[in-house]
């Protein structure tokens, strides 16, 4: 490129080798003693963003200057005029080029004055290194301390740093901010802040703090403290290790945090949680008690109730009273079931149900549950299939507890299915360490979206108000958690109008061959 559109050999001027001061990759300019542009690179026209007149144009190439704090700054006032008018050079100094396009570069000028051999000022020689990198670091460096401070501010929080040797405490802004002191003001030392904590609390601190550097490791604190205007807060602190070369410790740093809210808010939690199960537990007394006051009337009712429908004593003279003899027995079996069903889910939630486990034939059951669970509605001409394998195993169990998993699944089964159905009972092959035992009918299915909800307490499958079938919706409730308790699962599949399965899925371990079982009863 032709240099004399860079450079004017013909002002005559004692400069730098013009060829070396354009192979610089920083923008370089020089003047004469008047302030005139003399010579000017390629990176110098880049970042004016434009090529000044040479011998015209003064002091700077860039159309318009400011300070970096945004004022304008007049030409005959850059720095370069002051380095050509006090004849000296300029250095700490910071100003903003603007371009054509009006993009703005910051810049660190380095004016420095030329003199000839005799000492004569015969121009000057400017260096400008653009700093555009720089300012956008120390903003972003600036953002994200803003950031962090109020971040920690928001989470009441800081970090530390304690130099072992001094005892000087290093404090982030939220720290102070924590402590009540000025950031400006405020010098905290170690034994200044041991003297905040509270102290009960500092024995126990101290001898932490000891451990911890004796050990190396990360630790945390927990310890009540008092800052500057007397309020006492509970502070969180974690504190990690720095070592020296020789591996001793020399340093800890770490956070510290504001936990008074959330101490507050568990100590709350927890008063609740003890007056909940106090509830609870007065809940399940009353329970306990009132299942004891009304089985009592119960049982007299129903006893009475068959004597006269047996007619021991007599002929009651007319059949209306046997009628109303055998509704008096119904209702008070149903009322009784009930109360036997509140009991159960009490000492469910209560979670005080034991198991009084013994081998059972498992066939047997089910067949007795299918007797007593479908002898109310044997009118209505329902078909029970029972499909074992032979021979059927043993199931070791709570004999009172699964007959009465199996009552309340064959019993709804034959609820919600319509005259001349179908239920079936069958037990499965294992399969993944599981035995399943299935109850299907063909009665009115259940949504979907009901399903999940079944085996809540009191889950109806119909809303109240369209009920037809009764029930307390407490059964599949208990059913459920006592499958469980004997480490079992109970899954429903279903389809409205379609019929549902509800299948029961013990542990394996739970059933033992027919001939292992009658091999033991014969030694025995």
């Amino acid at each position: 490129m032709d240099t004399q559109i860079f450079g004017s050999p013909a002002l005559g001027q004692d400069v730098p080798d013009h060829a070396l001061l354009q192979a610089m990759p920083i923008a370089v300019y020089t003047t004469d003693e008047a302030g005139r542009i003399t010579f000017y690179n390629e990176a110098a026209a880049q970042l004016w963003g434009h090529r000044p007149k040479l011998g015209e144009d003064r002091w700077c190439g860039s159309l318009r200057l400011y300070w970096p704090d945004g004022t304008p700054l007049p030409h005959d006032e850059c720095p370069m005029a002051v380095a050509l008018r006090e004849n000296r050079p300029i250095r700490n100094a910071e100003a903003v080029a603007e371009r054509p396009d009006g993009t703005r570069i910051p810049f660190v000028p380095y004016p420095t004055p030329l003199r000839d051999a005799k000492g004569r000022l015969t121009g000057a020689i400017n260096m400008l290194v653009d700093i555009t990198e720089r300012k956008q670091s120390e903003l972003a460096l600036r953002r994200q301390e803003h950031e962090l401070h109020e971040a920690q501010r928001i989470a009441r929080m800081g970090h530390w740093r304690l130099d072992i040797a001094s005892g000087g405490l290093a404090w982030s802004a939220g720290i102070h901010l924590l402590m009540g002191t000025s950031q400006a003001g405020h010098v905290p030392h170690l034994k200044d802040f041991i003297g905040r904590v509270h102290p009960d609390d500092r024995r126990p601190l101290l001898r932490a703090f000891a451990a911890c550097l004796r050990s190396g490791r990360t630790s945390q604190w927990e310890f009540r403290v008092r800052n500057d205007d007397g309020r006492e807060w509970v502070a969180w602190i974690e504190g990690c290790c720095e070592s020296d070369d020789s591996g001793k410790v020399s340093a800890l740093f770490g956070i510290c945090q504001d936990v008074t809210e959330q101490r507050r808010m568990q100590a709350t939690l927890r008063d609740a949680c003890d007056a909940a199960q106090a509830a609870d537990r007065e809940k399940s007394t009353f329970l306990a008690c009132m299942s004891h006051e009304l089985r009592t009337p119960l049982n007299a009712i129903i006893g009475f109730s068959d004597l006269l429908q047996s007619e021991i004593f007599g002929p009651l003279g007319s059949d209306q009273y046997l009628e109303y003899a055998a509704d008096i027995s119904r209702s008070g079996h149903h009322l009784l079931e009930l109360v036997n069903d509140v009991l159960d889910m009490a000492q469910i939630e209560a979670d005080k149900i034991s198991l009084q486990e013994e081998a059972i034939d498992l066939a047997a059951l089910i067949r007795e549950a299918a007797s007593l669970a479908s002898g109310p509605a044997a009118h209505a001409n329902h078909r029970i299939e029972i499909r074992l394998r032979e021979p059927a195993p043993l199931l070791v169990a709570d004999r009172r507890r699964m007959r009465q998993v199996l009552i309340n699944l064959i019993g709804n089964a034959v609820k919600f299915t319509p005259d001349g159905g179908r239920i079936a009972i069958a037990v499965g092959e294992e399969a993944e360490g599981r035995l399943p035992i299935t109850i299907t009918d063909t009665g009115i299915g259940i949504a979907p979206d009901k399903i999940g909800g079944l085996c809540q307490p009191f889950s109806q499958i119909e809303e109240v108000a369209a009920r037809r079938y009764d029930g307390s919706g407490m059964g599949l409730f208990i059913t459920k958690a006592l499958v469980e308790r004997h480490g079992g699962d109970l899954s429903i599949v279903s389809k409205p109008g379609e019929g549902t399965a509800v299948t029961v899925s013990l542990p394996s371990h739970r059933f033992v061959p027919m001939f292992v079982e009658t091999a033991f009863l014969i030694r025995a």
